[in-house]
């Protein structure tokens, strides 16, 4: 026993990883590569990357559900925002949207706006269960809701 606590010790001493980064009960977010395609289906799931001269009319106001907000270059959730939308009621076989916005004047604004909007996704499949959700990113903010870093969708 004292052999195997040993090893631990020397194995975690050696990676240099505190006790919090092995023990951590916050969940870890793995995000998938980016897809670059125009229109891809995944497991039920379109995934688009809006051409950068979009106007942003494909977002209909009367079916928004709730406006995420992210801090500057982060895709993690809140847990605020994680009990709002678990509080939306959305159940199995709903239909979903996501679009996913980058930070203004930012690096990585695609990939930043793309993995924002699969954070929500993930987080959706993960406490609900089957859901149609379709994806959609652009590197730049919303016109009407500059703050927002993703936009979901939804039948209310």
């Amino acid at each position: 026993m004292k052999y195997l606590l040993l090893c631990t010790w020397v194995l975690l001493s050696s990676l240099q990883l505190s006790a919090e980064e092995v023990l951590s009960s916050r969940p870890v977010v793995i995000a998938p590569r980016r897809i670059e395609a125009k229109s891809i289906d995944i497991s039920g799931r379109a995934v688009t990357r809006y051409a950068e001269q979009s106007d942003d009319s494909d977002i209909d106001a009367n079916r928004i559900l709730l406006l995420v907000t992210f801090n500057r270059g982060s895709i993690r959730l809140t847990e605020g925002t994680e009990q709002q939308l678990l509080a939306l009621g959305i159940g199995p076989g709903q239909h979903l949207r996501i679009f996913g916005f980058g930070d203004p004047k930012g690096k990585n604004e695609a990939r930043l706006a793309n993995l924002r909007a699969r954070v929500i996704a993930s987080f959706l499949k993960e406490k609900i269960g089957k859901v149609s959700i379709e994806i959609k990113w652009k590197e730049s903010p919303h016109g009407k809701f500059p703050g927002a870093g993703a936009i979901l969708e939804g039948d209310k």
